[in-house]
């Protein structure tokens, strides 16, 4: 399968990518649900985390462009292409993967869009 090559990143698969490693991250820490759902909320709704955002603040000039709008459907891309690779795969111990669902769809995902990235991730996890 190619792979498109790209010269510039692309915002939405980066903020795709730190949603699942950050819900992966809390789902194996085990802290409170609650504070866990609220940080994947922040990250989607374009805040992430402060301290990063502080640091880059003063690296350089305040952004005069608008705040993203809260991502519900990176959430449900990342919550469906997840469950769908464990789905294909459930017998690793990837017990983890299913609590990064979870924090995923109650952090917002948008339920209607999970079964075609659910899909996906069955296919993927398939192969």
């Amino acid at each position: 399968m190619a792979v498109k090559r790209t010269s510039h990143p692309d915002p939405d698969g980066i903020l795709a990518a730190q949603l699942s490693g950050r819900a992966i991250y809390l789902a194996r820490a085990g802290g409170s649900i609650a504070e866990a759902v609220e940080d994947l909320r922040a990250m989607a709704s374009g805040q992430g985390d402060p301290a990063r955002q502080a640091r880059s603040r003063r690296a350089r000039p305040a952004d005069p462009t608008p705040k993203p709008c809260f991502r519900s459907d990176l959430l449900a891309l990342e919550a469906g292409l997840m469950g769908g690779w464990w789905a294909a795969n459930p017998g690793g111990q990837q017990g983890d993967r299913m609590v990064a669902v979870g924090l995923l769809v109650m952090a917002g995902a948008d339920l209607d869009l999970i079964p075609a990235s659910f899909a996906l991730g069955h296919q993927r996890g398939s192969r």
